[in-house]
């Protein structure tokens, strides 16, 4: 339970018509991983550009400062969507992901990921896991911009590793 804390604090959750579809449903229906992406896509809070939550705002804030992502042309988009206590969290194991795109004509690569506070969990289903500890985080704590920089490298790394795959595969085409 004190885990689900965490996450609800530092990610947010959905909007509230996902907890009412939940509870009609008693959290038995699934849905396919898409549909669940485009659900919550559909049910959040304010801009996923520009979250209000202090921990998605840092980790944009830290992913920006990379000059592969960002070159400070502006066309560059990334935007953090929460998944927390929708299906997408609860039967595809996502709490939350960024989606990020070069430009306009660039596809959208999007990176999900898993926050624990359990250093022993060894099966996930995103793509990263952020270890928080079980206190959860603060930012006025001493080395709360260090994990924002490790939590944030292993986002940017998955997004240039799946930004290197898709270049591989126009070339192919």
């Amino acid at each position: 339970m004190l885990g689900k804390l965490v996450e609800q604090e530092l990610l947010g959750k959905v909007k509230k018509e996902i907890m009412e579809f939940n509870g009609l449903h008693e959290i038995k229906t699934y849905q396919p991983y898409k549909t669940a992406l485009q659900y919550v896509k559909n049910h959040q809070y304010g801009d996923p550009e520009k979250p209000h939550r202090f921990f998605p705002k840092s980790l944009i804030g830290k992913i920006k400062e990379n000059k592969e992502l960002f070159s400070g042309n502006g066309e560059e988009k990334i935007a953090f969507y929460t998944a927390i206590d929708s299906i997408l969290d609860l039967k595809h194991g996502v709490d939350a992901f960024f989606e990020y795109r070069k430009n306009a004509k660039e596809p959208v690569v999007r990176v999900t990921f898993d926050v624990t506070t359990n250093p022993s969990k060894d099966q996930y289903k995103a793509e990263v896991i952020l270890l928080i500890p079980s206190e959860g985080l603060d930012p006025s704590d001493t080395d709360y911009e260090d994990r924002i920089g490790d939590y944030s490298h292993q986002i940017i790394s998955e997004l240039l590793t799946k930004l290197e795959k898709n270049a591989e595969y126009r070339k192919i085409d």
